[in-house]
């Protein structure tokens, strides 16, 4: 029943993103594709407050992703592609809030039915406050999808634009920076996160204070290392049904992106 409200929520937050990240990819390839993108970027004078004293020390990569930061920022349209991308940053976050704040009740709905039918409280799932209680704990911030993308967009081009790669190439490689798999697993990691944070609302609630590394029935946990707390196990496999305090790293961020993994208080 928990899992199934978890499934949906993700659903629900990848319902919502995704024509936020579709429309983008196709401004973005229409952007690129006007004229020639080599030639365009190529012109691009990089203003000296950009560039280093010592002209030895800049690799030719780190050449290119300065001109194409420039070349960001100086398009000739009356909005220039910077401020498009700004729009479209403010874009994703408000869809992410508001389907966040969608799956936090959907979640919440369950999580009270399972409390209350052991006898405890019902609770209140602030989503405002738990998104940003999870930011806090995690470091994380609601628009650092966005960012990480407008990041990885600008440092594709710039490695393309020093090879000999076709423009098709270049289109392929930034397509999986928009496409379903990179919605789900945002969606999955995200939900994933608020989760923990709505289980330690939980623990703290009800005095709790250990939980075990629950991989919820996941049919192959993953055996990539993990570290936790000074110690690497191999993956979620090995680290499912130790068990930790509250206040310790908990998964999925603990983990790694797209993990089913999460904390399962002692007590309950």
């Amino acid at each position: 029943m928990l899992m199934k409200a978890r499934e949906d929520a993700e659903a629900e937050v990848a319902r919502q993103i995704a024509p936020v990240f579709k429309k983008q990819f196709k401004r973005l390839e229409r952007f690129l594709r006007r004229s020639n993108l080599r030639k365009r970027i190529e012109k691009m004078g990089i203003p000296e407050v950009l560039l280093p004293e010592d002209m030895s020390s800049i690799s030719r990569e780190g050449m290119a992703i300065l001109k194409v930061g420039v070349f960001f920022k100086q398009d000739d349209a009356p909005t220039s592609n910077e401020e498009e991308w700004e729009k479209w940053k403010e874009e994703l976050t408000l869809a992410l809030l508001l389907a966040l704040t969608l799956a936090i009740n959907t979640i919440g709905v369950v999580e009270n039915r399972i409390m209350t039918s052991r006898g405890r409280d019902e609770l209140t799932f602030d989503a405002e406050a738990l998104i940003l209680a999870y930011q806090l704990r995690t470091g994380e911030r609601i628009d650092a999808a966005a960012l990480v993308t407008m990041a990885a967009v600008e440092r594709i081009i710039a490695n393309w634009f020093i090879s000999e790669d076709e423009f098709s190439d270049l289109i392929t490689s930034l397509r999986r920076y928009f496409n379903d798999t990179r919605v789900d697993t945002l969606s999955r990691t995200l939900i994933g996160d608020l989760h923990a944070q709505m289980i330690i609302q939980q623990m703290t609630s009800y005095g709790l204070d250990t939980w075990y590394w629950d991989h919820k029935g996941e049919d192959i946990p993953c055996t990539n290392p993990i570290t936790m707390l000074g110690v690497t196990y191999n993956g979620c496999k090995e680290l499912n049904g130790k068990t930790f305090r509250l206040g310790d790293p908990m998964p999925p961020h603990a983990a790694h992106p797209n993990c089913h993994c999460l904390p399962t208080p002692e007590g309950f």
